[in-house]
């Protein structure tokens, strides 16, 4: 399905996989890449997370930085000048 194209019935697929409590970073990480290539970056976000709590892996660390140049809402540190 992954191949195909066909991300959502390829999660619904992974999904029914970790309902029956089976996980692996493997399963994971194509979760984390379904979400990704339907712009789900949260979930994409989260499953690449969940993947480095498992298991560190360079393609895992590259495709969750990837994720998060996607978020569009950051929140950006700034120097507030009260003067006195």
């Amino acid at each position: 399905l992954y191949t195909n194209g066909n991300y959502a019935e390829a999660i619904s697929k992974y999904d029914s996989i970790l309902t029956n409590n089976m996980e692996s970073h493997k399963l994971y990480y194509n979760l984390g890449n379904c979400y990704y290539k339907t712009g789900d970056w949260a979930n994409a976000i989260w499953h690449y997370e969940k993947i480095l709590k498992i298991e560190q892996n360079e393609k895992t660390i590259h495709n969750l930085a990837l994720a998060n140049l996607k978020i569009i809402d950051r929140i950006e540190k700034q120097i507030l000048y009260v003067p006195t």
